[in-house]
């Protein structure tokens, strides 16, 4: 799976070096124990990652070439996490600034709100489905 992995084609990703994400890949196989999530900040869902890397490699090798070639990511449910609106952060990792416009019930069923993600600011509006299929998580910084 890493070889076709490493001879394919059509990164979403310009900025990522498909042979590096391979040989990292590689690494990380070997010995999941190697990953550092101190450079990242988050340390919950990296625990994740390291879990499944380390319980299904195979998936994990998957998971990596989908993200890269196309951008999405198929759950074991078999869900797809995409992003269809191109406006949306490109990862799924947002502070919420506030301008929450919620919907009313019987009206308008559009929800607004401000998100800040690779340095700048979006302005999100959708329906209550779509954040339910995009912003799946919600971490709060109160006890």
């Amino acid at each position: 799976m890493l070889r076709s992995l490493a001879a394919g084609s059509g990164d979403v990703w310009d900025h990522i070096d498909r042979q590096r994400v391979v040989s990292e890949l590689c690494d990380r196989l070997r010995d999941p124990a190697i990953m550092r999530q101190q450079p990242t900040d988050l340390c919950g869902p990296f625990a994740v990652l390291v879990e499944f890397a380390r319980r299904h490699p195979v998936r994990y090798v998957k998971g990596a070439g989908e993200l890269l070639t196309d951008g999405t990511l198929t759950m074991f449910g078999g869900d797809v996490i995409h992003s269809e609106d191109d406006d949306f952060p490109p990862d799924h990792w947002v502070v919420y600034l506030g301008g929450l416009t919620p919907r009313n019930p019987g009206e308008d069923d559009t929800i607004t709100l401000r998100l800040w993600s690779w340095a700048k600011e979006f302005t999100m509006s959708g329906t209550a489905d779509s954040f339910g299929e995009y912003l799946y998580a919600v971490v709060t910084g109160r006890p």
